[in-house]
């Protein structure tokens, strides 16, 4: 699944139906329902079900192309160059009260149906937020050079 999960990122165009577009879902969470992910009792078995339930139905319809569970911001780091020198920041790129908790990438007919979608993401029914980006397609950028 990683390599799955690589070219998809990269928009190598993975199994890309004809006149289909690729969109990535970034799905934010509130820190409270990114604790759940540890919960080892019905709060986390519930938590974790939800996101299999909807990876399963991105999967019958078979638009699923990749994503990941990220792990928290405390795990992450930031990097910058700044005068040809890569700072490594200790905390994460984040300014708003939702982090970002993983990402999908579907392969669907239109923005309507990526927006569908997204709806159904567990995080937009809990108070957290789905941002709908659509993929940079790779012809776009063999055009440019």
């Amino acid at each position: 699944m990683k390599p799955l999960i690589l070219v998809a990122a990269l928009g190598l165009g993975v199994g890309v139906s004809a006149g289909a577009a690729q969109y990535t879902l970034l799905v934010y969470e509130h820190p409270q329902e990114l604790a759940k992910r540890t919960d080892t009792g019905a709060t986390g078995r519930a938590y974790w079900a939800a996101y299999q339930d909807f990876g399963g139905a991105l999967q019958a319809a078979g638009v699923l192309r990749g994503g990941a569970a990220l792990q928290t911001p405390g795990d992450s780091r930031t990097v910058t160059a700044l005068d040809g020198v890569p700072p490594v920041s200790q905390q994460s790129y984040s300014d708003s009260a939702g982090r970002l908790g993983g990402f999908f990438i579907i392969d669907v007919d239109n923005l309507q149906s990526a927006l569908e979608w997204a709806s159904r993401v567990p995080a937009a029914a809990h108070g957290g937020a789905v941002d709908v980006r659509p993929v940079y397609p790779m012809s776009a950028m063999d055009a440019a050079r």
